[in-house]
């Protein structure tokens, strides 16, 4: 028989309202569920200044992106792994299902597939990109979240395929946990300053599909290629490029975070049909 408890963390810095957020943990027969998330209500914005996060013995750095204010070390290594992974496990108190998601740049919304029932809930825990001690913990509110656009339905299939449950939810995040590191979710923002050159990108990796799966090859990008089959760029965001082959989806990670568009598109560059007369940055 599952039960819950809820467990808390105080931690604040700055001043801070009394109450705190915190997600169930579960306890079912033969094994324990010993994930919570916590973050303080904090009346004004803090900087936590902490060590950079270590993800797979990684160390990830990224300079902010302009035209929007720039978010702490910890709100940035947040940010770089949900945009880097599109797996996901969602933590409930039915279980633990595998959920991949989706990113909309425009509203930086972060979208997964949700039943009718998982919609009703006060709070839940999603893993990224599985459910182990050292993955990213994001405390999300279903009953806050809103349905999914046919354009998250258009962009989860090219990725996905249908989804299951049928029902997508731009998902609202509360917080998130990385180890020891806490961040808001009011920090973590998904949006891509450089949309418009994003999905210039994307368009002109897709002209020539050809070469796009030759420079893949070169890559080891896209393992299990056989021949005719082509590789498709899915999407494009200021720390690499989501991308479709035979065997599911491959991420190519740029050495660092674009700092405008143009170093976007010299990023970007590897992957894109030779131009003679393209400048790099």
């Amino acid at each position: 028989m599952t039960r819950a408890t809820n467990v808390f963390l105080s931690f604040c810095v700055g001043p801070c309202e009394p109450d705190l957020i915190g997600a169930p943990q579960y306890e079912g027969p033969g094994r324990t569920r010993s994930f919570a998330l916590f973050a303080p209500r904090a009346t004004r914005r803090a900087d936590f200044d902490l060590d950079p996060a270590r993800i797979g013995g990684e160390i990830l750095r990224q300079s902010a992106p302009v035209s929007r204010p720039a978010p702490h070390s910890d709100a940035r290594t947040v940010i770089s792994h949900l945009r880097a992974h599109r797996r996901a496990v969602l933590l409930t108190p039915e279980g633990a299902f595998p959920r991949p998601t989706i990113i909309d740049p425009a509203a930086g919304a972060l979208v997964l597939p949700m039943s009718e029932q998982e919609l009703e809930l006060e709070s839940a825990t999603l893993f990224v990109p599985e459910e182990s001690d050292g993955a990213l913990q994001v405390l999300i509110v279903p009953g806050a979240s809103s349905r999914g656009t046919d354009a998250d339905i258009d962009r989860y299939q090219a990725a996905h395929g249908t989804p299951d449950p049928i029902s997508l939810a731009r998902v609202r995040i509360e917080s998130a946990r990385l180890g020891s590191v806490v961040v808001d979710g009011s920090d973590i923002d998904l949006k891509d300053p450089f949309l418009t050159e994003s999905g210039a990108i994307r368009r002109a990796l897709n002209t020539d599909r050809k070469a796009l799966t030759r420079a893949c090859a070169c890559l080891d990008l896209a393992p299990g290629l056989r021949e005719g089959e082509t590789v498709v760029a899915l999407s494009v965001d200021p720390e690499g490029i989501d991308l479709r082959g035979p065997l599911g989806l491959a991420r190519y990670r740029f050495e660092k975070a674009a700092r405008d568009r143009d170093h976007l598109r010299s990023l970007a560059s590897p992957l894109l049909p030779f131009d003679p007369n393209a400048t790099r940055v």
